[in-house]
This record gives C-alpha cells, sequence and structure tokens, in this order.
C-alpha cells in the first residue's frame, strides 16, 4: 500500500494545507518501508493536492490538520486519511509499522475509535451544509483505531 506523509521540513505540516512536500512510501506489514518518491505540489489547492495524491496511487496520507470537508473528500475518493499527528517523517514512518501512531497524535486530538473521518460521521445533516457528515469527528464507529493503517500483507505468489 502507498502511504504519503504530508510534510513541510521533514516532519508532518501542522497543517495538510501547509505541505511543501509529499515523501511516498510502499508499505507491507513483512518488509521494511520502501521509498517511492517525493512529491513536489505545483499548486497550493488542497482540492488539486489530493487529486494529484490519487494520481500517485497513494492509498493512505498521514498529516497534521485537515478540513474536514476536505478529509471527507479525500476519503469518499479512497484515500484513507490519518490527521492530526505531529513528528518529524522518520518517526512517523516508523510508528506507521508498528502500531504506535496514537503516540504521536497532536494535543487534545487522541480519538480512539472509528474507521477513518469520512465514516465516522453522523449522518443528520445541517441545514445549508454542504457536508452533512461533519458534527461526529471521533465518535462511533467500526471500532477499528483511528491511527491505524490498513497494511497488507505480502503476497506469497
Amino acid at each position: 500500500m502507498r502511504l504519503c506523509l504530508a510534510s513541510y521540513g521533514g516532519r508532518l505540516a501542522a497543517l495538510f494545507e501547509n505541505a511543501t512536500e509529499f515523501p511516498c512510501y510502499e508499505l507491507d506489514r513483512e518488509a521494511a518501508p520502501v521509498y517511492i518518491a517525493t512529491f513536489m505540489p505545483t499548486h497550493r489547492d488542497p482540492c488539486m493536492r489530493l487529486a494529484a495524491l490519487r494520481e500517485q496511487n497513494v492509498r493512505a496520507l498521514v498529516c497534521g490538520g485537515i478540513c474536514r470537508r476536505l478529509a471527507v473528500r479525500a476519503e469518499s475518493s479512497g484515500l484513507q486519511v490519518v490527521p492530526w499527528i505531529c513528528g518529524d517523517n522518520e518517526t512517523v514512518l516508523a510508528a506507521c509499522m508498528d502500531g504506535t501512531l496514537a503516540q504521536l497524535a497532536m494535543p487534545g486530538c487522541r480519538w480512539t475509535q472509528g474507521a477513518g473521518i469520512a465514516s465516522d460521521m453522523a449522518t443528520r445533516p445541517e441545514a445549508g451544509d454542504e457536508c452533512p457528515n461533519r458534527n461526529r469527528l471521533g465518535r462511533g464507529g467500526s471500532g477499528r483505531r483511528a491511527y491505524d493503517i490498513n497494511l497488507p500483507h505480502r503476497s506469497t505468489s
């Protein structure tokens, strides 16, 4: 599975929108992460950045802060978003591999249930809100820890 870190200067950017580099890695449960390339965005529009990540076959994004609408849009297109993480890229990558990302959550940002942002939202729309599912971050969900990265097992074929 291809993982991307939304980074600034070798650390996760405080906000997805402020990331200047997106190092991508191929992850597998039974192997060390393989560095693929660093994607450098040519535009500031966050939606265009998400589209560019999808073109790079990224399946999971680890980032600092990200607005809910953007996270919902990312997850609805099949991109797993793990937000509110901080740390240098090497530490974050190691935490992805050993399942300890929750320890790198930004202060005040520890949510522990759900299958990610988009699948973890309420379904009651608010009047005039184009994103009706924005008020239940971190409640309910499938019971999978929100910080888990769904790593594939190495194929034996």
